[in-house]
C-alpha cells in the first residue's frame, strides 16, 4: 500500500536528480532523503523509509556520475591542482575541492564506484538496502540480541476465547525439522510469523483458508491503515499505477507493489 503523497515526492525527487548537473544540487536531495530516513524510522513507517533509502542511493549514483564527469574534464582531478611549491592553484576555471563541494574524499570515491556499476548491480544494491531499512523497523527487537518474540499471554488468551485455536504453525519452541510453511494446518490457526518473511506466510494462510480453515494472522501495519479500516473504508486494489508528472504529463516509472484505493462512503441518512 502506497500513499499518493509519498509517490508524488518520490517521482519529483527522481525527476530532480535527473536534471542535476552539480554535486551540491544532488547533495541537497541526498541530505533531505537521509533526514526522511531518520523520521521514518522514528515513526516506524516502512513505506517511507523504503522510498527515502532509494532516493538517497540514487542521489549517490548521480553524484558519482557528476564527479566522474568533472574528473574527465579536469585531467583526472576534482580537488584542484597544486603548484610546484605545493600551493593550490586558483585559476577561475579550477575544479572545486571536496571541501567546497561539501563532501569527503571517501564519499566521493564510494559514490563514483557505485555509479560505475551496471544498472542491474545498482538496482540489486538499492533493493537490498531498502529491504534492510524496512526490516530494521518491522523486525521487533532488532539489535538487542533477542530473536524470538511470543504473543503476550493476555492477548493470546483473548484471541483463543474468540477463535478456539487448535493449531500454531509458528510454535515455540519449534520441534526439530518442523516447517509451518509446508505442514497441513488445523481448523483454527493462530499465526504470529517472523516479520522478515511475511509474504510467504500470507500465501500459506490464503491456501489453508481456501480449504475451509480459519486463520488469524497477527501482523504489523501502519496506523493510518488501521484508522481507515476502523472508519469502515472499503479497499480496492488498483494495480501498479504509473502516476503522471504535473510538469509535462509524462508517465512515471511505477513503484514496487500495488496501489490501493480506500473508499469512505457517507453514512446512510437517518429516516
Amino acid at each position: 500500500m502506497h500513499s499518493p503523497g509519498i509517490l508524488v515526492r518520490y517521482e519529483a525527487a527522481r525527476n530532480a536528480l535527473a536534471e542535476c548537473v552539480r554535486v551540491d544540487e544532488v547533495k541537497v536531495i541526498r541530505d533531505k532523503a537521509m533526514a526522511m530516513q531518520v523520521y521514518a524510522k522514528q515513526a516506524k513507517d516502512t513505506e517511507l523509509i523504503g522510498y527515502a533509502t532509494e532516493i538517497r542511493m540514487r542521489a549517490e549514483i548521480r553524484a558519482g556520475e557528476i564527479l566522474d564527469g568533472m574528473e574527465k574534464a579536469n585531467g583526472g582531478q576534482v580537488s584542484g591542482r597544486h603548484g610546484k611549491d605545493g600551493s593550490r592553484a586558483r585559476p577561475s576555471n579550477r575544479p572545486p575541492t571536496y571541501k567546497e563541494l561539501g563532501i569527503t574524499k571517501t564519499q566521493a570515491s564510494k559514490w563514483q564506484q557505485f555509479s560505475r556499476l551496471s544498472r542491474e548491480e545498482q538496482e540489486a544494491r538499492i533493493g537490498a538496502a531498502k529491504g534492510k531499512a524496512e526490516q530494521s523497523i518491522t523486525k521487533v527487537g532488532a539489535g538487542n540480541g533477542k530473536r524470538y518474540w511470543l504473543t503476550p499471554p493476555d492477548l493470546m488468551e483473548a484471541l483463543d476465547r474468540e477463535f478456539h485455536f487448535d493449531f500454531d504453525p509458528c510454535p515455540y519452541p519449534r520441534p526439530p525439522g518442523f516447517d509451518g510453511l509446508t505442514v497441513e494446518w488445523g481448523q483454527s490457526n493462530h499465526v504470529n510469523p517472523p516479520f522478515d518473511g511475511i509474504t510467504a506466510w500470507v500465501r500459506k494462510a490464503i491456501q489453508e483458508n481456501k480449504k475451509g480453515k480459519r486463520v488469524v494472522l497477527t501482523l504489523p501495519m501502519n496506523r493510518w491503515v488501521h484508522r481507515l479500516l476502523e472508519a469502515g473504508a472499503d479497499m480496492r486494489i488498483l494495480g501498479n499505477v504509473q502516476w503522471r508528472a504535473i510538469e509535462d504529463g509524462s508517465l512515471g516509472s511505477g513503484v514496487p507493489g500495488e496501489i490501493t484505493a480506500f473508499i469512505l462512503e457517507p453514512p446512510p441518512k437517518k429516516s
